[in-house]
């Protein structure tokens, strides 16, 4: 059965249908064991891979959904309705205090609470990593300590380690418009450059740019693509949202609190049907 015919028939974009032809092909490749699936907002790639998860259930191969953090895991596994979880969570292991005391662990790992686990699964298991622009290949660590070596890409290529086990394979999933990881100028698990020079992996890639056509007239999403189109010309100077349509609208700052209450009727469940973008954390 062809992995389209997970898909129940549903109407599928032409980018989204040659994006299964190439991941159908890669999950029959013996050479390349890393696939970039990037892609615009809005373009269907976790419908997609809720599609392809179901054809490897299907197909009986044991796979793994794992993303940088906890609320993106929850994303993921209501997308697919496949259990999810987070990097950390998989690929570490943290102290125990019934394994060794803490003074000599910490004589012996003076600067890590975490180190890699072990890996006990399927030779030819499929990691599938969503949200993948978040995660670095920079040396990271606070106060406290750090996971592991501190450099959470190299860990996770350890983990899955694919010098002893060849037939195991991994599906990145990220935007490259995102933000890329803290001290970063761009996303590394995203880049067929870093993956192919530095960590020495063949890599498949493909980018849907095809936005559905539920979400092609919506005024958030007109914007987010006249943004992206100015990232990618480096002409930001002049760029202005639109805000003719009927979702989108500009407000003064002095009336943003009383517009947030008035769309969460001003009940706190409501809330998490909202989201505030802000430029800046602080």
């Amino acid at each position: 059965m062809s992995i389209l015919n997970h898909f129940n028939g549903q109407e599928l974009t032409n980018d989204q249908q040659e994006l299964l032809t190439e991941l159908e092909s890669f999950l029959e490749d013996r050479y390349a064991p890393v696939f970039l699936l990037k892609g615009y907002a809005g373009t269907g790639k976790s419908y997609v891979m809720a599609g392809v998860t179901r054809y490897l259930s299907w197909l009986g191969k044991e796979f793994v959904i794992i993303a940088p953090t906890g609320k993106a895991a929850k994303v993921i596994a209501n997308k697919t309705k496949f259990k999810a979880t987070t990097i950390h969570r998989i690929i570490y292991k943290f102290y125990e205090q019934d394994e060794e005391p803490i003074d000599e662990y910490l004589e012996r790992k003076p600067d890590s609470f975490s180190y890699l686990n072990a890996n006990s699964d399927e030779p030819d298991t499929i990691y599938i990593v969503d949200e993948s622009s978040m995660i670095s290949d920079k040396f990271s660590a606070s106060h406290i300590g750090k996971f592991g070596s501190g450099y959470l890409l190299q860990d996770l290529l350890q983990y899955i380690d694919f010098k002893k086990n060849p037939q195991r394979k991994v599906i990145f999933i990220g935007d490259n418009a995102q933000l890329p990881p803290v001290r970063n100028f761009y996303s590394p698990a995203l880049s067929e450059n870093v993956l192919n020079c530095v960590y020495r992996l063949a890599c498949l890639s493909f980018e849907l740019t095809q936005v559905v056509r539920q979400k092609s007239e919506s005024g958030v999403m007109k914007n987010a693509q006249t943004l992206r189109d100015a990232m990618e010309f480096e002409d930001c100077i002049d760029f202005e949202f639109d805000v003719s349509s009927q979702d989108v609208c500009r407000l003064p700052s002095v009336s943003f609190i009383d517009k947030y209450f008035d769309l969460c009727d001003g009940k706190v469940e409501n809330t998490d049907n909202l989201t505030i973008i802000a430029r800046t954390n602080r």
